[in-house]
C-alpha cells in the first residue's frame, strides 16, 4: 500500500490518473462515490454507465455512474492521501509552468525573472510543500475533517493560480493545465461530504 508521500511522488512523476489508480487499488470504487458517480482511471474495469466528460477523458479518467447504493466517500487518511495525489499532480504542472515561463520573454526579460512572477511562483511552491508535508504527517496522526477539507480547497486555489502561469493556454482543453479542472472534479466526486467545504 502506498502512503501519502509515495502517492505524491507517483502523481508528480506519472500524473493524476496514476495517483488515483493507486488509491483505488486499496479502496473499493463504490466507497469513493458518495454521489453515486465514481472517477476511475479509464483502463480500470468498473461496471456502470459512463458519464461523458471530455476533460476527464483527455486526462485518462472515466466517470462511471455506479448501480445501487452510493458509498460514503473518502474521509480521514484516504482523503489526505487524495490530497497528496492532487498536490503531486499540481507540482508536476507547476514544473511545466516554470519551463514555459523560462522560455517566454516580455520586453527582453524572461517572464520567470520578473519579480511579480517569481513571487507568485514562490507562494505556490511554498504552499504545495506545506501540503506535501501535512499530508505525509496525516499518515501517523489523522487530520480532522475540516483540516483535510481546507487542504482540498487550497489545492483548488493553487490549481487556478498555477493555470494562470500559462496565460490563455491554461484554459484550453488539450493543454496539460486541464489537470486543474479534472483534479477538482475528482475531489468533488470522491470525497466524503465532511472532507469538503
Amino acid at each position: 500500500m502506498l502512503d501519502a508521500q509515495r502517492l505524491h511522488a507517483l502523481a508528480h512523476r506519472e500524473g493524476l490518473t496514476a495517483g488515483l489508480g493507486a488509491v483505488l487499488q486499496a479502496v473499493p470504487v463504490r466507497e469513493t462515490a458518495p454521489g453515486g458517480v465514481a472517477a476511475v482511471p479509464a483502463h480500470l474495469a468498473v461496471d456502470g454507465e459512463t458519464v461523458p466528460n471530455r476533460l476527464a477523458a483527455l486526462e485518462g479518467i472515466r466517470l462511471v455512474r455506479l448501480p445501487g447504493t452510493a458509498g460514503g466517500g473518502l474521509a480521514g487518511t484516504w482523503a489526505a492521501r487524495l490530497a497528496a495525489v492532487r498536490a503531486g499532480a499540481l507540482s508536476r504542472l507547476l514544473e511545466q509552468a516554470v519551463e514555459r515561463l523560462s522560455l517566454r520573454t516580455f520586453d527582453g526579460t524572461r517572464l520567470i525573472d520578473l519579480q511579480m512572477v517569481t513571487g507568485d511562483l514562490a507562494d505556490v511552491v511554498a504552499e504545495l510543500e506545506v501540503l506535501r508535508l501535512a499530508t505525509g504527517a496525516a499518515e501517523e496522526h489523522e487530520a480532522p475533517a475540516p483540516v483535510v477539507a481546507d487542504w482540498h480547497a487550497t489545492l483548488g486555489e493553487l490549481g487556478w493560480s498555477t493555470a494562470k502561469f500559462f496565460g490563455a493556454e491554461g484554459y484550453i482543453e488539450d493543454h496539460p493545465a486541464r489537470v486543474v479542472h479534472v483534479s477538482a472534479l475528482v475531489a468533488n466526486l470522491c470525497l466524503a461530504k465532511e472532507a469538503q467545504r
